[in-house]
């Protein structure tokens, strides 16, 4: 008994997670439905992506970037 209401209870934590993240997120960033993902995401400047949950972390998988785009991300990324 005890462990079924521990279960919900960090099941309902997991998704207060996923809510803030969102929230976090949207404040950046356009956010829409995506099959299988925490959120898909609209920049501005076009780029598109999405955020997955893995095992060891957060995915982000991005798509229509330029040469450019992808250089300066990279390079954003290095620095992290």
């Amino acid at each position: 008994m005890i462990s079924l209401f521990s279960n919900r209870l960090k099941e309902q934590e997991k998704k207060e997670q996923k809510r803030i993240l969102r929230g976090m997120l949207a404040q950046q960033v356009k956010l829409e439905s995506y099959y299988d993902a925490i959120t898909g995401i609209v920049a501005s400047s076009g780029i598109r992506g999405r955020v997955k949950e893995g095992y060891d972390g957060y995915n982000l998988k991005l798509y229509k970037l330029n040469t450019e785009q992808l250089i300066k991300i990279v390079g954003f990324v290095s620095t992290l």
